[in-house]
């Protein structure tokens, strides 16, 4: 089963997220920001899913996806946006997202959503 890739800069937040998941049977992989989750993908890894938030230091979640896009293997990777910029919802279209979830999120909404965009792993 594939990872679910979280790239989250917020410590706090993207440990909880992991706990999560991992509670519900997910496998999941890490990443503090674009730059070290581009070095992931291009390392190999395939995730069933990423989890991104836009706002991060290094490299942006917009960067990150701009560059998923531009590469066949990774641009079909399905993707959740994570943001606390409400603005971003409304260009989150141009990332070719499967979803787009504002911070902050309630834990029940994002597991719906990556159940939704992600095969759940066998328990």
């Amino acid at each position: 089963m594939s990872p679910v890739l979280v790239v989250e800069d917020d410590r706090d937040i993207r440990e909880t997220m992991g706990l999560v998941l991992e509670g519900e049977g997910y496998e999941v992989v890490t990443a503090p920001n674009g730059k070290e989750a581009l070095l992931l993908l291009q390392g190999g890894l395939r995730p069933s899913l990423v989890l991104l938030d836009l706002m991060m230091p290094v490299m942006s979640g917009w960067e990150l996806r701009e560059q998923m896009l531009r590469d066949p293997s990774m641009a079909a990777i399905p993707t959740i946006v994570i943001t606390g910029d409400t603005r971003a919802t409304q260009r989150t279209a141009q990332l070719q997202a499967a979803a787009c979830i504002a911070k902050p999120f309630e834990i029940s909404d994002l597991l719906a959503a990556v159940a939704e965009a992600a095969p759940r792993a066998e328990a």
